[in-house]
C-alpha cells in the first residue's frame, strides 16, 4: 500500500508517498502547568510596557476618542431640537432634547441615589458639550499624538514594542470614529 504506518514506543513514523515524517511522542505531549509562568510573564510585560508615557498618552486617545464622539452627536441633538422649534398659536413650542434615566417605583433607596447620580453626571456632560469644548478636546487629543510620538523618539527607553503597534491603532480608531461621527452629524 502506498500508506504504511511504522511504530515502535517512542517514535512513529507514517510514510506518506514517499515522504517520511517523524513524530516524537515525547514531544507531544503538552504540561499546562509549563504555559502559565510564560503567560503571566507576557501579561507583565506587556502591562508594564503599558505603563510607559507615550503608551498612556496612546490610551488616553483611545478612551477619549468616544467621548468626543458623544460631544459632537449630543450637541448636534441640541442644536437640532432647537432649530425644530415651532411657533404655534402665537406661543413657541420647542422640542426639548432630555435624557431621563428609567427608575422604578419600588426601587430601594441606594438605585434612587444612584439615578440621581447618573442624572447628574448626564446634565454636566449635556453642559459640557459645547462646539468648544469638544474642538478643544480634538486639539487636546491631536498634541497628544505629537507629544508621545516625540518622546519615544527623544527618550529611545520609553519606546515599547506594544507602543509600535498601539499608536497606529489609535490613530485609526480616533479617525474612523470621527470621520463615521461626522458623517452621522452632517
Amino acid at each position: 500500500s502506498d500508506n504504511n504506518v511504522i511504530s515502535s514506543e517512542n517514535e512513529k513514523s507514517t510514510v506518506d508517498h514517499g515522504n517520511e515524517h517523524h513524530i516524537s511522542s515525547d514531544k507531544c505531549n503538552i504540561d499546562s502547568s509549563d504555559t502559565t509562568p510564560i503567560n503571566q510573564s507576557a501579561t507583565n510585560a506587556i502591562l508594564s510596557q503599558l505603563s510607559s508615557p507615550p503608551n498612556l498618552l496612546t490610551l488616553s486617545r483611545i478612551f477619549a476618542t468616544p467621548y468626543l464622539s458623544y460631544l459632537l452627536i449630543s450637541h448636534n441633538d441640541k442644536s437640532m431640537a432647537a432649530s425644530s422649534s415651532a411657533v404655534v398659536d402665537g406661543g413657541t413650542t420647542s422640542a426639548a432634547v432630555s435624557y431621563p434615566i428609567p427608575v422604578d417605583a419600588a426601587a430601594d433607596a441606594a438605585s434612587t441615589t444612584a439615578a440621581e447620580t447618573l442624572s447628574t453626571i448626564a446634565t454636566h456632560l449635556d453642559q459640557s458639550s459645547t462646539p468648544a469644548f469638544a474642538l478643544s478636546l480634538f486639539l487636546f487629543m491631536g498634541f497628544t499624538d505629537f507629544l508621545d510620538g516625540y518622546i519615544a523618539r527623544k527618550f529611545p527607553s520609553t519606546s515599547t514594542v506594544v507602543g509600535t503597534y498601539l499608536d497606529p491603532v489609535a490613530d485609526k480608531i480616533f479617525i474612523s470614529i470621527t470621520s463615521l461621527t461626522l458623517c452621522y452629524t452632517g
